[in-house]
């Protein structure tokens, strides 16, 4: 198994032994078990589908964090929403009110 949650099998000789002694049999069990096979898809083309948009969001925050690498803005200031500058203002205030 592969790390300390051993969510993986990853000896290729075990896996070989492993998929010829469970795939004919749950290959029969799904074909037997229509509606739950659907739904085991259904599952995991949704969790999939997660992965993916976690991924890409993950993606965006690194592209965004390494784009202004080193120039972090205090806590009281934010970054801009918008990209056009016709489209965007800057306020320039004193205080913390």
């Amino acid at each position: 198994f592969q790390g300390q949650t051993k969510d993986r099998l990853n000896n290729p000789e075990a896996q070989t032994v492993v998929d010829s002694a469970i795939r004919a049999n749950l290959e029969q069990w799904l074909n037997s078990n229509r509606s739950v096979a659907e739904a085991i898809v259904a599952r995991i083309i949704a969790a999939s589908r997660a992965r993916a948009a976690s991924r890409a969001a993950s993606d965006s925050v690194s592209r965004k964090t390494s784009t202004s690498r080193g120039a972090t803005l205090p806590g009281k200031l934010s970054d801009c929403l918008g990209s056009g500058r016709d489209r965007s203002e800057l306020f320039i205030v004193e205080g913390d009110s």
